[in-house]
């Protein structure tokens, strides 16, 4: 998920229910969820963040879904 706003993320912080959050996001009960928030700047890298998400997707064994959400502005 690209542009996530940061507002969800920190309704969670201050106590929202996790679940509720993870379905407003669109993740799935069970899945993992990786997040990557920062200024979406060069020098934060995001496509090293992108490239571990392309390697995660791809392996055969994976038994749960994942998810990748990225926060920030740039």
């Amino acid at each position: 998920h690209n542009g996530l706003p940061i507002d969800g993320l920190l309704e969670a912080a201050r106590g929202a229910d996790p679940q509720e959050t993870r379905a407003a996001l669109g993740v799935p009960p069970g899945a993992r969820a990786i997040l990557f928030a920062c200024r979406l700047t060069p020098d934060k890298n995001a496509m090293a963040f992108l490239a571990l998400a392309r390697r995660l997707l791809a392996e055969p064994r994976r038994r749960r879904p994942v998810h990748f959400l990225v926060a920030g502005s740039g």
